[in-house]
């Protein structure tokens, strides 16, 4: 609330605070001059004391409230009239009137101006009607209405420049709030926007160069030259050229840029800079205005996404292979077993079957690192003590790492279990390991660590009920560059001479891994070595793993030739599995799918006493056909076989349901072997 006690700063208020000191001390000076001094009669002294105190007190009122209500046109106009009409110079007293116009002008708003001029102008008519002066009626009419006009300019005046003043103050004010609040958002947000002259080659930064790229306001430059020096050597000419193109493409007001830039802790990050550019009537560009942001993290998962994409599409296209060439293998090795047992006995023909018989395994082996790699092999996972398998595998390894590489274990001793298949765990040290050795010819230090890991280590894997275990393997070798570093686990791909290396080795570890629910992350730089750090899902309690390769025999121990359904979709291991299986005595119908099948057994489901199926087929997979088999046949007995399948839950249930497992590719014994075990040889073989 106003007060004439206080002093104020802001113009308008000021130019308000002095008029009202005007007004109000012309009206209590009225009381002092007219009313003790110069008033004629008692009574135009008391009505000019009266008048003077109330209008004092009314205009001290208006102020202090910051305006006047509605009525408060008519307190003026009698006030003002009663100390006019009873002032000894009537025809004079024109100051109260240029006092309450000024002071009225100041509160009044558009509409309410007329108001104002015909209050004071009314006011001034009856008094000079009233008590007219000693001039003529006319001379003292007129000058009452030049009066009255000058009122109504002066208040007309002094309305329009306070208030021309006070909306400039208005716009002020709220464009002063607006700069703050972009201030506030432009620190807070988390892209640095600038403004850049291209004449002058000068930028303006926002105060969010610190929380985004970390640079303090005395380190940051207001040139372009400044930032420029920042980029990447790489990206220069690149960022040249995109903006040169922007800036002198009269048709381009808006692009985005990317480039690497140096922050200020000297590491690199990835920007995305958006361009704004204004122009001028000539085309030319006149102002730029954008922002930029760090993508690093959005750069960094976008990457990672490619690379899972990649071994995705690259998993699928070996599993699709392996599982097409461990059909063949079956075949190969399957007919070089039968001609083995066929032909009569030769060095030269049993050296040739030999051959083959290592090529196939060779091939075999070759197989099971693709299957690995594309996640579709089959494991066994149990509860293992991590650290004993690294105990055992560097014993093993200890005599291949040669002398001139030092082997160094720290094991954590309360490292929980992992639930994992044993074999394969072995088989990812034994392939690190091996990479270790090559990259330390000159000899080295290899360090096995194994720790639980902490959360925030494992931020980006699925949460489990006990955490992972970490276990890192480091070694002191030449090293990888970064583009080495991003293929590393590419499948074919190797850094080792022509005929030393099937770049699978560390395919075969990450898709283990991959299977086992973890993952793996690698770390390298030239001549700082390597390190692979695996996260495998932890355990803190017993868990009985479902046992796909061994079950109980059924030994049904059948009198005459036991009938065999075999399904399997391959032709070539169709062919072989029902020959080597004729041969052993039995009698097979064969089918080429679950659904080929089911017609030939139509009603005469006991009649069967093995089902030999392969897992995935199409129509109809081997599990969708043998539940529909026990639908009417609850006993049947079935021999699973297969080279891989992508569904886990799959291999659960064929194990719940006390089938019994074959791998592909297999030999003739091996599938007699495991037909002979759950349904009892012939009694006669042909």
């Amino acid at each position: 609330m106003p007060s004439l006690l206080k002093f104020p700063h802001e113009p308008v208020a000021r130019f308000r605070w002095l008029s009202a000191a005007f007004a109000i001390l012309f009206a209590y000076g009225n009381v002092l001059v007219f009313a003790l001094y110069t008033a004629p009669t008692t009574t135009a002294r008391v009505v000019a004391m009266v008048g003077g105190a109330l209008l004092g007190t009314w205009w001290l009122y208006g102020y202090s409230r910051g305006g006047f209500p509605t009525i408060g046109w008519l307190v003026d106009l009698v006030l003002v009239s009663s100390i006019t009409a009873y002032s000894p110079m009537p025809g004079h007293a024109i100051g109260p009137f240029y006092a309450g116009v000024q002071l009225r002008a100041l509160y009044v708003s558009r509409r309410e101006l007329p108001l104002l001029a015909l209050t004071y102008g009314l006011a001034r008519v009856a008094t000079a009607v009233l008590v007219p002066g000693e001039d003529s009626f006319f001379a003292s009419t007129t000058t009452t209405a030049f009066q009255v006009v000058v009122l109504v300019i002066i208040a007309v005046t002094l309305h329009i420049f306070v208030s021309a003043v006070e909306r400039r103050s208005v716009i002020e004010r709220q464009l002063e709030r607006s700069e703050e609040r972009y201030r506030l958002v432009a620190s807070a947000m988390r892209d640095v926007v600038y403004d850049w002259n291209p004449t002058t080659t000068t930028v303006e930064w926002t105060r969010s160069m610190a929380n985004v790229f970390g640079f303090s306001p005395a380190a940051i430059q207001p040139d372009l030259d400044w930032w420029l020096t920042r980029v990447h050597p790489d990206d220069v000419d690149e960022l040249h050229r995109a903006v040169r193109a922007a800036l002198t493409n009269p048709t381009v007001n808006f692009t985005t840029v990317q480039y690497r830039v140096r922050r200020a802790d000297e590491s690199y990050a990835y920007a995305s800079a958006s361009v704004v550019i204004q122009r001028g009537a000539d085309g030319k560009a006149s102002r730029v205005i954008g922002a930029i942001r760090d993508v690093t993290t959005e750069q960094r998962l976008e990457d990672q996404l490619r690379e899972s994409q990649k071994m995705e599409a690259v998993g699928k296209l070996a599993g699709g292979v392996a599982h097409d060439f461990n059909n063949l293998l079956t075949v190969v090795g399957g007919h070089a077993f039968m001609l083995g047992r066929l032909m009569p006995e030769s060095s030269s023909t049993e050296r040739h079957l030999q051959g083959i018989t290592k090529a196939v395994d060779r091939a075999a082996s070759l197989t099971k690192q693709l299957l690995a790699f594309s996640r579709r092999q089959i494991l066994t996972p149990a509860v293992l003590d991590l650290n004993g398998i690294v105990d055992d595998v560097m014993l093993m390894m200890q005599p291949l790492l040669g002398p001139g590489i030092g082997v160094e274990r720290q094991l954590d001793p309360l490292l929980c279990s992992v639930f994992a298949d044993a074999g394969q765990i072995a088989q990812v040290l034994v392939n690190l390991t091996l990479n270790a050795r090559d990259a330390m010819p000159g000899g080295g230090t290899l360090t096995v660590i194994t720790e639980n890991a902490r959360a925030e280590d494992v931020a980006a894997l699925a949460p489990t009920e006990a955490g992972y275990v970490r276990l890192t393997v480091h070694d002191t070798g030449v090293g990888m560059d970064a583009a080495t570093l991003a293929r590393v686990f590419d499948p074919f791909f190797t850094t080792k001479p022509l005929g030393q290396g099937t770049g699978l080795g560390l395919a075969t570890v990450y898709g283990i891994v991959k299977q086992s629910a973890g993952d793996i992350r690698a770390v390298s730089a030239p001549g700082a070595g390597s390190s692979f750090t695996l996260y495998l899902p932890a355990v803190h309690r017993e868990v009985t793993p479902p046992e796909l390769r061994v079950s109980p025999s059924r030994g049904l121990n059948l009198n005459g030739a036991p009938q065999v359904l075999l399904v399997e979709d391959d032709d070539g291991v169709r062919d072989f599995a029902q020959s080597v299986l004729q041969r052993a005595g039995y009698d097979v119908r064969s089918a080429t799918n679950g659904v080929d099948a089911l017609h030939q057994v139509g009603d005469r489901h006991d009649a069967i006493d093995l089902i030999v199926t392969d897992v995935v087929m199409p129509q109809m997979s081997g599990p969708e056909f043998v539940a529909q088999f026990r639908q009417r046949r609850p006993d049947a007995v079935v021999l699973f076989i297969t080279g891989f399948t992508e569904d886990a839950r799959m291999l659960a249930e064929i194990a719940s349901s006390g089938a019994r497992l074959l791998v592909k590719p297999f030999t003739a014994d091996e599938l007699e072997q495991a037909v002979g075990n759950l349904v009892g040889a012939p009694e006669q073989t042909v």
